[in-house]
Formats: structure tokens, sequence, C-alpha cells
């Protein structure tokens, strides 16, 4: 889960980070997105999940040092 280290981003609520999922969601290749994308509607869609909270919780970052 993608989550932002404490005290990095200040946010009372967990819905007040849902612009920043955006940009997440943004970097995602077309075939990643898809698929999440297929999942989320798999599991109700926004009926049960708001698409920012399942980017959060379906996705990671990783450092790619070459």
């Amino acid at each position: 889960m993608v989550k932002p280290r404490d005290g990095e981003i200040e946010y009372k609520d967990e819905e007040e980070l849902a612009w920043y999922y955006m940009f997440i969601n943004a970097c995602l290749s077309v075939e990643e997105y898809e698929k999440l994308k297929q999942a989320w509607e798999e599991k109700g869609g926004f009926k049960v999940c708001p698409w920012w909270k399942f980017i959060m919780e379906n996705t990671k970052v990783s450092l790619d040092l070459k």
C-alpha cells in the first residue's frame, strides 16, 4: 500500500489524500491501469471503494536505481 510517511503530508482524514493518488494513477502503464481498473470494477467499483482509495490499497512505489 502506498501511504505517506508520518510527517510528510499533513492531513486530518485519509480522504484528503485523494488528489495525490491520482498522480500515482497517472504513472501506471496502460496495461497496469486497465488491470487495476478491471479489478476495482469486479470488486464493486465506487459503490464499494472510491477509486483513489483502491489505488492506495493496491499499488506500491519502488526504487529502480541503475
